[in-house]
């Protein structure tokens, strides 16, 4: 087996005989996350943009798994944890200068691509989240959801609009729906009847969302109640 190697700050990095590389009994640092200086992280140019890059590939025979994943991040709490949050990757994008003229400015960026004539059959997702709770006991007041979303701008002067989820139709950028969802037993309950608010006006415009394969719409209300 050949193992590739490489070096940081004169370290060597390289896998072990199973082909893996580890890290284990302490921290791996990139960069001084301590310091507001510039020049104390890892520096970033135009040729090499990335601070840290890794590629993976099948080698050109197809992978015998369920799941194959260039990362994988895990945490684990062997003790019970009574205050803040445990998660087991973030990104974060601190904004320490002025943006001007630029495109998206994110914390967290995924992207599924391809680029030329391949048959896909499967479900084609940029990012797919989930929760898995086979035991335990989540408390009445609790909530319990695959994405949660939230925008704080307190101190902030907002000019734009403001959302939670903001869909983007940009050049070349185009989409059948807003939404889809599976199936209407599984993730829609209710009917048209089951509406109290006051609707009489007209709408100023709908959404359109797909029902299983029925393509369906929202009705957008200024006021409804």
């Amino acid at each position: 087996m050949t193992i590739n190697a490489s070096t940081y700050d004169g370290l060597a990095l390289g896998a072990n005989s199973d082909g893996q590389f580890i890290i284990g009994g302490t921290h791996a640092t990139a960069g001084d996350m301590t310091s507001a200086s510039a020049g104390q992280g890892v520096a970033l140019t135009a040729a090499a943009p990335f601070a840290l890059s890794v590629y993976g590939d099948d080698g050109g025979t197809a992978v015998a798994s369920s799941w194959v994943s260039t990362g994988f991040f895990s945490y684990i709490n062997f003790a019970a944890q009574a205050t803040g949050s445990a998660i087991a990757l973030t990104g974060q994008l601190h904004i320490g200068a002025n943006f001007t003229a630029c495109d998206n400015i994110v914390g967290v960026y995924g992207i599924t691509e391809c680029d030329s004539a391949k048959t896909i059959n499967g479900h084609v997702f940029g990012g797919q989240f989930g929760v898995s709770l086979s035991a335990g006991t989540v408390g009445a007041s609790y909530r319990v959801a695959a994405i949660n979303l939230g925008v704080n701008t307190t101190g902030a002067t907002i000019s734009g609009t403001k959302t939670h989820i903001n869909f983007y139709g940009g050049t070349g950028q185009t989409a059948s729906a807003a939404m889809s969802f599976g199936t209407i037993a599984n993730d829609m309950t209710g009917s048209g009847a089951d509406l109290t608010a006051d609707v009489s006006e007209t709408p100023l415009g709908h959404i359109l969302v797909y029902l299983g394969s029925t393509l369906g719409y929202i009705n957008v209300y200024s006021d409804a109640t």
